[in-house]
């Protein structure tokens, strides 16, 4: 899989984020809302869409995505600095990230 320049740059300041912020309790409990939040809302998004990659912010179903990368320019632009979480519905949960994509 081929990355356009920005979305490559948008997914590796997100993992790099996520690895800084891991050890903060704020972005702990934002990303056990979010998790929550999908494994709620995923049997409905199953059921409405095909697989894809699941974008979830504000413990809501935002939209599905045929690419990460997609997802994440999607959440930078709509969400900044705001943590969300984008998750493929057909992956196991310990093997999709959590991104907090901001500045």
């Amino acid at each position: 899989m081929v990355y356009e320049p920005h979305a490559l740059f948008i997914v590796r300041r997100a993992v790099n984020q996520v690895v800084h912020l891991r050890g903060d309790p704020a972005m702990s409990d934002a990303l056990d809302d979010q998790i929550e939040a999908y494994q709620a809302l995923l049997p409905e998004i199953r059921r409405k869409h095909q697989s894809g990659w699941a974008l979830v912010a504000k413990r809501r179903f935002i939209k599905l995505f045929g690419e990460f990368s997609e997802a994440a320019q999607y959440a930078q632009v709509h969400f900044g600095n705001e943590p969300v979480l984008i998750r493929h519905t057909d992956e196991k949960p310990e093997t999709a990230p959590f991104v907090h994509i901001g500045i």
